[in-house]
């Protein structure tokens, strides 16, 4: 890989990625971009003295002239989280940010995508559907199940994927290999759910 690389962060959290690029020994211009002023905060804590520029903002309205382009532009656990007023709203907006993502690309770019997905025993977008009708009916009418689930914290609200899906939407944009996918275990109530599998997957696209 070439040196004085542009690489771009999106949803960069605590600066983990960018620090650990650093630490691998790649040179170049790194930005991170986090719409949390906490996690940017923590962010600077935690990347201090290594180079790296971070911003809050987000995806949809990346601060650089259009001519500025990068040579890899990560994104991690952002696309589930776009919430449009429908299920198929929400991914148009994922849709919406890939392309503004391949639009910030060098010719030749990479783009790795980190999500949540899952895979489920029968009609998968049936599952991804009536999770995410059901936990903005749940919000509606105020019932918390954190303390059944903890993850399941008041408010939340996610468009999540099946594996195949991320896959197909990712290759309008190149050639896709998985870099990893972690299989989590699956509960009781995911089971009645018709989960199969869920976790968390990396895709790395080589961009046409």
């Amino acid at each position: 890989m070439k040196s004085n690389l542009k690489i771009l962060d999106i949803g960069c959290g605590d600066g983990s990625f960018l620090k650990g690029l650093r630490k691998a020994g790649l040179d170049g211009i790194f930005i991170g971009i986090d719409i949390s002023f906490n996690l940017i905060n923590k962010a600077h804590d935690n990347v201090i003295d290594h180079g790296i520029y971070l911003l809050v903002t987000d995806g949809f309205n990346l601060p650089f002239n259009q001519k500025e382009k990068f040579d890899l532009i990560h994104i991690d656990s952002v696309l589930h989280h776009l919430i449009g007023k429908t299920r198929y709203h929400s991914l148009e907006l994922s849709e919406k940010l890939l392309k503004i993502i391949n639009s910030a690309l060098s010719p030749n770019g990479l783009i790795i995508v980190e999500e949540m997905y899952y895979n489920s025993r029968l009609l998968p977008f049936f599952t991804s559907s009536f999770v995410f009708y059901a936990l903005r009916a749940m919000n509606a009418s105020k019932i918390d199940l954190s303390r059944i689930r903890s993850e399941v914290k008041p408010g939340l609200e996610v468009s999540f994927f099946y594996e195949q899906q991320l896959k197909d939407i990712l290759n309008k944009y190149g050639d896709v290999e998985i870099l990893s996918k972690i299989p989590s275990k699956i509960s009781n109530l995911e089971k009645i759910l018709l989960l199969k599998e869920r976790g968390h997957i990396s895709y790395l696209v080589k961009t046409y």
